[in-house]
């Protein structure tokens, strides 16, 4: 869990560095859902009732590409 848990802060800060505000922050529950399976899985929800079809596709967008970000630079590291 503990490594889930920093790849999830990486992935939030670095989110946060490119649109301030996009994320709620990392809900830590007791719950598995199968996260204990695998090395930086994580569980990801964008958009709630809150949010528009465009803003959610916005979100995933922009998500995506600091995802590919980071795991081209962890490709490189390791």
């Amino acid at each position: 869990w503990e490594e889930n848990y920093r790849f999830a802060m990486l992935l939030n800060d670095r989110l946060e560095q490119r649109c301030p505000g996009i994320s709620r922050g990392i809900d830590i529950r007791s719950e598995r859902f199968n996260q204990h399976v695998s090395n930086k899985a994580i569980l990801l929800e964008i958009g709630s009732h809150g949010n528009t079809m465009e803003e959610s596709l916005a979100s995933s967008k922009i998500f995506a590409e600091v995802l590919a970000d980071i795991v081209k630079e962890l490709s490189v590291a390791e």
